[in-house]
């Protein structure tokens, strides 16, 4: 069962746009949730999907979790790593699990 390979901590971050008292607005990042994932290395497959695809994302890892709410400019941060989401796919496409594309920032 993959649930059994879900052995990391993940934080999901989402940008939001708060509109200040002064009429001004504030941007900021919203803890969605916190979450067991498993993060491996990028498959040369998906590497080379973004780079046929003229993509300049630099791919580096694959994030398997249960189905959230987990959109593409999420960040995801993984011990000491931030990752930024570029693709969200559920391959099953029967809520079972997602996975997700995301590039770490340097």
């Amino acid at each position: 069962m993959i649930k059994n390979l879900y052995i990391h901590d993940l934080q999901i971050q989402r940008k939001v746009v708060e509109r200040l008292s002064d009429g001004s607005f504030q941007e900021s990042w919203k803890i969605i949730a916190n979450i067991k994932g498993r993060v491996v290395p990028a498959s040369l497959q998906v590497q080379e999907f973004y780079a046929a695809a003229k993509d300049l994302k630099n791919v580096r890892y694959t994030v398997f979790c249960d189905v959230e709410d987990i959109q593409e400019n999420d960040i995801i941060i993984f011990e000491e790593k931030q990752m930024k989401v570029v693709n969200v796919r559920e391959p099953s496409h029967m809520g079972h699990h997602l996975e997700i594309d995301c590039e770490e920032i340097i």
